[in-house]
């Protein structure tokens, strides 16, 4: 059901990539999280709302602002395979993190990507699963290369910034104190990377609660 709703869409509006909303559920209960790609997404360091229409193919200052700030996964996702393979995008060799940078070269690469609001795939996450401080490093390595190489850094700055405040926090169990620096050291600012440091305390003293 879901690759033919993916598959018509690109059909219709000759995208090279479309998108469609899904369910996280991980640990012996199941808790659910209802992620929302596209629609609703954050712009780094801002309380503004990136509205994104549903259907047709999402205009680039849209898909720009998006880039890093929504997750990087392709499970939720369906790709041209000539558009593949005229770019040469491939999954990178870092186990847990391999769809990183496929995203995100498929979002700039990508002359249409469409959107479809609907929750049509669902990822269970194991709680025996977990990534790797070093695979996280190099993964946060890959992206600030990439992004270099293609003149992309001043325009996606703030948007790197923000995945690696979410990468940081979002995988804080696997990572000691020298992995954060690692990490810390691609952020633009100093001061983001204390900010980063002190929500890490808070966290770790049980006071917030993500």
């Amino acid at each position: 059901y879901m690759v033919e709703k993916l598959y018509n869409q690109a059909q219709k509006a000759d995208s090279d990539v479309v998108v469609c909303d899904y369910i996280n559920k991980w640990g012996k209960n199941n808790k659910t999280l209802y992620s929302i790609f596209f629609s609703e997404a954050q712009t780094p360091f801002s309380k503004t709302i990136v509205k994104v229409p549903v259907g047709n193919n999402i205009s680039d200052e849209i898909r720009r602002k998006s880039l890093l700030v929504s997750p990087c996964y392709t499970e939720n996702k369906i790709y041209k395979t000539s558009f593949i393979r005229e770019n040469n995008i491939r999954f990178s060799n870092i186990q847990g993190f391999e769809d990183v940078l496929f995203s995100l070269k498929s979002h700039i690469f990508a002359n249409g990507i469409s959107y479809i609001n609907e929750k049509l795939y669902t990822y269970s996450i194991e709680e025996n699963i977990q990534n790797t401080a070093k695979a996280l490093i190099e993964i946060t390595d890959e992206v600030y290369r990439f992004l270099h190489s293609y003149g992309l850094m001043a325009e996606l700055r703030k948007n790197f910034d923000y995945f690696i405040v979410t990468s940081v926090i979002n995988n804080r169990k696997i990572l000691n104190e020298e992995d954060i620096k690692k990490i810390g050291a691609y952020l633009s600012d100093k001061e983001i990377y204390y900010s980063l440091l002190e929500r890490l305390k808070v966290q770790l003293s049980g006071e917030l609660s993500l």
